[in-house]
């Protein structure tokens, strides 16, 4: 794609993606300390001003396609962290990151996503009591790009996921960006620039068709609380998680999301737990209680037949004693 093309394609989409107005943010008091990042919090949304809408900028890179030896230039759109109003245009704390494994940026807790963004990925986790979830700003989806390598992607490495949409100029091309974002990471689809023709390239594996379009990424903001701050927060997540279930997406005030799906099993396992004890436990002592009593059985039988044998005896003796005199 031109530079001129892409750019107008993206300012109007991008200029479509982000409108809304300032508010303000109101946060809880936490203790900070000098030695060591925390974490933002941040209960009530954050609203970027209009301004934020154009901070973005173009970029190429280049990679091989999978099963081929053929290039391909990939023309990418990311939010421009070297412009002056980037920071302005972030949620206060975004740079400040956390400790240990929560060691970078885009990191919030007690936090809720900004104003009109969808929560991806909401996950609860019943042991620590803690949810998390990954914050994209309207019309974007959160996962893996539809291209080769996140590492040749500045500011990301093989295993991020980032917020992207594919830019596609023509409907032949939608279709076939929709196509790619269904392959998924590093698999045979590839977006290339305008200037390559839609053909279709023979690998060793299976054919593929290349797309003339753009993809446009910015870095998710990752949030996470714990279940004693959802009365404090605005708008309050998913009432209810399923430990070890993520809400695919949830966005606040849309009845079509946050749909999820405990899994069965789980209910039922908690019906058979007692079936479980009685088998496991109860018929264990059962039996034992069963063997304790045959043996008191046959113990006291002996004993009430020595009994019997004694009296019997004691009996004869007193006869033969009679018979005597």
């Amino acid at each position: 794609m031109s530079e001129s093309l892409l750019e107008t394609s993206t300012e109007s989409a991008i200029s479509a993606a982000i409108a809304s107005t300032p508010t303000s943010t109101t946060k809880p008091t936490t203790s900070t300390s000098s030695t060591s990042p925390t974490i933002e919090p941040t209960i009530t949304p954050f609203v970027q001003p209009p301004s934020c809408a154009n901070l973005f900028t173009t970029i190429t890179t280049s990679g091989l396609i999978y099963g081929n030896i053929t290039a391909a230039t990939l023309p990418l759109v990311l939010s421009n962290t070297a412009d002056p109003l980037f920071s302005a245009c972030q949620q206060p704390g975004w740079d400040r990151g956390g400790a240990g494994k929560h060691r970078r940026s885009f990191w919030f807790s007690p936090a809720v996503c900004p104003s009109a963004w969808t929560a991806y990925d909401v996950l609860a986790d019943s042991k620590s009591k803690t949810s998390s979830a990954y914050c994209c700003s309207p019309g974007y989806t959160h996962g893996w790009p539809p291209i080769q390598s996140m590492s040749r992607v500045p500011g990301y490495n093989s295993r991020d996921f980032a917020c992207y949409r594919v830019l596609a100029d023509s409907e032949d091309n939608k279709t076939l960006a929709a196509q790619a974002e269904e392959e998924g990471p590093g698999d045979v689809v590839m977006v290339v620039d305008s200037t390559t023709t839609i053909t279709t390239v023979t690998s060793t594996l299976n054919s593929i068709q290349m797309f003339t379009a753009g993809v446009q990424m910015h870095q998710p903001y990752q949030i996470a609380w714990q279940s004693s701050d959802v009365p404090f927060m605005s708008p309050r997540p998913p009432p209810r998680v399923c430990s070890g279930d993520a809400i695919p997406s949830w966005a606040p005030g849309d009845e079509n999301s946050g749909f999820y799906y405990c899994n069965e099993p789980q209910n039922d396992l908690k019906g058979l737990e007692g079936v479980m004890w009685f088998v496991m436990v109860g018929l264990p002592l059962i039996a034992i209680a069963a063997m304790g009593c045959c043996v008191w059985c046959c113990c006291a039988s002996r004993r009430h037949r020595r009994l019997d044998k004694e009296e019997a005896r004691v009996r004869r003796e007193d006869r033969e004693v009679v018979r005597a005199i």
